[in-house]
């Protein structure tokens, strides 16, 4: 039986190969959710958007036309702008920008989620 010995509290444990595997590929799974949870943009500060969107941070979580209203460039500064998770959504730039902090900072400036259809970007 190949294994490691190792002292614990002075208690000495035998660790198998396949036990030592399992720890190690159970801490890189628990390190990869952190740092995936971490990456990801937050939502939880994002209220819904009214039809005439002002600012950046918001959801558009029902149908409709949203229009952004916002002085060109909107700036989204870190996260995410605007997220739609809603269907059957048009959402119109007229012109207005959006702005992100730059290359060092993670930002999204339109999210659309996978699940929401019929989503139409007219000057965005």
């Amino acid at each position: 039986m190949g294994g490691t010995s190792m002292s614990i509290g002075g208690a000495r444990q035998m660790m198998t190969k396949s036990a030592k595997q399992a720890v190690c590929a159970g801490m890189t799974a628990i390190v990869a959710k952190m740092l995936a949870l971490a990456l990801a943009p937050s939502r939880a500060t994002a209220g819904a958007c009214p039809l005439a969107i002002v600012k950046c941070g918001c959801t558009i979580s029902k149908s409709g036309t949203y229009t952004l209203a916002g002085a060109s460039p909107m700036s989204s500064g870190a996260g995410t702008c605007i997220h739609i998770t809603a269907s059957d959504v048009t959402l119109s730039g007229v012109g207005t920008l959006i702005q992100g902090p730059g290359s060092k900072t993670s930002t999204i400036g339109i999210q659309v989620d996978i699940y929401a259809n019929k989503v139409t970007l007219q000057s965005v």
